[in-house]
């Protein structure tokens, strides 16, 4: 059997990491709510750079010609 290997492209994914967040107060406060929007900005922003990279790497070529071969 055929050893394939796939070469990723030269970016590398970080492991993603939920934020740590923090309990709410009982009333509203305006800092703390824009405190949580950016991290939540922050870890879906790096969900979204992590996910074009797996599509981009799962798209190339070289996995594409392995699909093709008929070896999945």
């Amino acid at each position: 059997m055929t050893q394939y290997s796939i070469t990723p492209t030269d970016n590398t994914l970080s492991p993603s990491k939920a934020p740590n967040l923090q309990v709410p107060p009982a009333t509203y406060d305006q800092k703390q709510q824009n405190h949580l929007t950016n991290q939540l900005k922050l870890y879906f922003n790096q969900l979204d750079a992590n996910n074009s990279q797996l599509i981009t790497d799962a798209l190339s070529s070289s996995v594409l010609q392995w699909i093709s071969t008929g070896n999945g």
